[in-house]
């Protein structure tokens, strides 16, 4: 399975390369009035509207955000047969690799300070712990929030 890499709050984190769409600059982004703070924003995106989120709050991370240094990930996935498209901010990208199945293990939340519901998984890589995203929890946590605007 091939993965993206990349960083929040110094923490490495990856999606499964299957589910991104590509990864673009954060630029005229709109943020909206007394949205969630899930919601960093929504932007055209190839004509389509984009929701633009930031689950590092959601996390427990500072959600200080360099804009010089960060990223979009667009995300484009199926859920119940319906195309669903969105982006999340990323600190930094690192890297795309393949874990084989075998080194995917169970979610340990011993040690970790952040709220692990998020997550599917957990990996190596150059000796750093690696935290698998569950995208489609993460889509209907920002989607749920979201809609109670």
């Amino acid at each position: 399975m091939f993965f993206l890499l990349f960083s929040i709050s110094n923490e490495v984190f990856a999606v499964e390369i299957n589910e991104v769409l590509e990864v673009v600059e954060l630029e005229n982004i709109t943020r909206i009035p007394k949205s969630p703070e899930i919601l960093y924003g929504i932007t055209n995106y190839r004509g389509e509207m984009l929701s633009v989120i930031d689950f590092r709050s959601t996390l427990g991370f500072d959600t200080y955000i360099d804009k010089k240094t960060v990223s979009v990930v667009v995300i484009d996935f199926k859920i119940s047969k319906k195309k669903q498209l969105f982006g999340f901010i990323a600190e930094s990208v690192i890297d795309v690799c393949d874990f084989p199945e075998t080194q995917v293990e169970p979610v340990c939340e011993l040690g970790l300070n952040f709220d692990i519901s998020f997550l599917k998984g957990m990996s190596k890589y150059n000796e750093q712990i690696i935290h698998i995203l569950d995208i489609q929890n993460i889509f209907m946590v920002a989607n749920k929030n979201i809609k109670t605007v």
